[in-house]
């Protein structure tokens, strides 16, 4: 049996198609956190004010990702003679994401995270000589005090040829940091000191946007 004919695609064509791919460096995260936290982070010895630097430590993300999915199944079998099949029966999210951040002179990443994440905990400040007892305790706040929603939204650059600009914009619903790897430091030739934060998130939204 012959099989299908091969397609005919003029040069010009072919450009239009394959020439216009989307770039993976250009994007913008959005990782504000909740009102409580920003207040905790603005008292004491933390000073770090997220509506003055907010936005600097946001544009430190050197690397992200956009999230994955699959489904949960099931296996069903002899539904017809020698056959197995899988069905979904849910859907299932990564759940975690991964940021990283270049770290600038003022450590304002780390202030900000590190702040969110004493806040999680019930910590006071640095200054407490409370936190530096062996016999000090913690007590977790509750979720909807440190929870917020993250978002990326992966765009292009502009292009006087295109009508309209598409944006992708995913929402990652109640999260919070989960983990911050550690920072190595040394004496070999100097680099960009860089800061790793995991996520955690309920579930998150894609939305297309055209403007």
């Amino acid at each position: 049996m012959a099989g299908g004919r091969i397609n005919r695609i003029k040069t010009s064509e072919l450009k239009s198609r394959i020439l216009n791919l989307a770039q993976t460096s250009v994007y913008q995260v959005k990782v504000q956190p909740p009102i409580d936290v920003i207040s905790y982070l603005n008292q004491g010895d933390r000073t770090f004010n997220y509506f003055a630097s907010g936005q600097t430590v946001e544009i430190m993300c050197e690397k992200t990702s956009l999230p994955g999915i699959n489904y949960f199944t099931h296996d069903v079998n002899n539904d017809f003679p020698g056959m197995s099949e899988k069905m979904a029966y849910r859907k299932d999210f990564d759940n975690t994401i991964d940021f990283e951040f270049m770290v600038e002179k003022n450590y304002d990443v780390v202030e900000m995270f590190d702040g969110w994440v004493d806040f999680i905990a019930g910590q006071g400040t640095a200054q407490d000589p409370y936190i530096k007892n062996l016999a000090v305790a913690y007590r977790m706040r509750f979720p909807e005090q440190y929870k917020s929603d993250v978002h990326i939204t992966k765009f292009e650059k502009s292009n006087i040829r295109e009508p309209l600009s598409r944006e992708l914009e995913y929402t990652f619903v109640s999260a919070f940091p989960l983990s911050i790897s550690p920072v190595e430091i040394n004496y070999n030739p100097s680099q960009i000191l860089k800061y790793r934060v995991s996520m955690s998130y309920t579930r998150y939204v894609k939305k297309r946007i055209f403007s």
